[in-house]
């Protein structure tokens, strides 16, 4: 999962977090992961030094760059349930931390991009970030095959 807001672990302050779907099957995108047709990129965001809700309002994605150097994919849909984030901060505020966003990749040119997840924070009107480079196109595997002597 990808993530930049809130605080988790050995963290000290706000982050991101995300995953992508393929598939029907989640998976943290390391760096190179193969992408084809549609992904549903999904996550939490949150601030826990903020005020009486998530602490955060959006969250935007962007290609081959950050809000003023990308291209624009759009906006995620913010405020999905995600119990399992209130109930581990031990915090009701951040039961509808989650996001999802559909992208449809087959028009991409193939090779490797970077895709930017941006959340913004309502404390001080700040944004944060957490990117990750994936490859566009069919992955090109060769079978290994081993046989016995």
């Amino acid at each position: 999962m990808l993530g930049p807001i809130g605080s988790t672990g050995c963290s000290t302050g706000p982050h991101l977090h995300f995953a992508v779907v393929r598939s029907g099957r989640v998976f943290d995108p390391y760096a190179n992961t193969h992408i084809t047709d549609t992904v549903s990129i999904s996550g939490w965001a949150i601030n826990q030094h903020y005020g009486p809700d998530s602490g955060v309002d959006r969250v935007v994605i962007y290609l081959d760059g950050e809000a003023r150097t990308g291209q624009y994919l759009g906006e995620a849909t913010y405020g999905d349930t995600s119990q399992d984030i209130g109930e581990t901060f031990g915090d009701p505020r951040f039961d509808h931390s989650g996001f999802h966003f559909d992208w449809d990749v087959s028009g991409l040119a193939p090779g490797s991009h970077a895709l930017y997840v941006c959340a913004r924070s309502i404390e001080h009107d700040n944004w944060f970030f957490t990117r990750r480079t994936v490859l566009a196109g069919r992955s090109t595997y060769l079978p290994i095959v081993l046989k016995n002597p």
